[in-house]
């Protein structure tokens, strides 16, 4: 029988130490840097931005984010030619003994299956360190394509992966179940 994945809300004073934690595990640190940022940024978020812990079988596991691009935040980060109102999604699994069970994709494809439902969103992308290869197969199991080679601020090459959200594909379910 499958393990059942969903996504969660995300509650700071709950799931703080948490997210530190998984935040400053190697497997997820030599990808996610600057934890005390991204620590901050989950327990104060701007408006835009919302968050989700990802469970399996109603244990937590990961992490998920996502905001909404403006045309000057995409701009700054040099993609013009993603659509504004565009969604920026990143995630991380945190416990390094589910590495490798496509808990990544799923979650991914919930997530896109509920900012399907919102016909203002055109496009989700996802910004990939571009020597993370489990990352990169994740995010096409999910039906992310890859779009372009990108360098943010950030000097690591990264690889733009992105969801067309206004095809309406129907192989992207709405919901995941086992």
């Amino acid at each position: 029988m499958q393990s059942r994945v969903a996504l969660e809300s995300f509650d700071g004073r709950q799931h703080e130490a948490l997210l530190k934690n998984w935040l400053l595990a190697p497997h997820v640190a030599q990808w996610w840097k600057h934890p005390e940022r991204h620590l901050a940024i989950a327990l104060k978020p701007p408006s835009s931005h919302q968050q989700a812990i990802i469970t399996v079988d109603e244990q937590a596991v990961g992490y998920v984010y996502w905001q909404r691009a403006s045309a000057n935040s995409l701009a700054k980060a040099r993609l013009n030619h993603i659509p504004a109102g565009s969604i920026a999604v990143s995630l991380l699994i945190g416990e390094a003994p589910r590495l490798g069970q496509r808990i990544g994709p799923r979650a991914l494809r919930l997530l896109l299956g509920e900012l399907r439902r919102d016909p203002s969103i055109p496009l989700v992308k996802g910004a990939v360190p571009a020597h993370h290869t489990a990352a990169i197969r994740a995010y096409e199991k999910a039906g992310f394509v890859r779009s372009h080679p990108y360098t943010p601020p950030d000097p690591r090459p990264y690889l733009l992966m992105v969801v067309d959200l206004q095809r309406r594909d129907e192989d992207v379910p709405k919901t995941i179940m086992p």
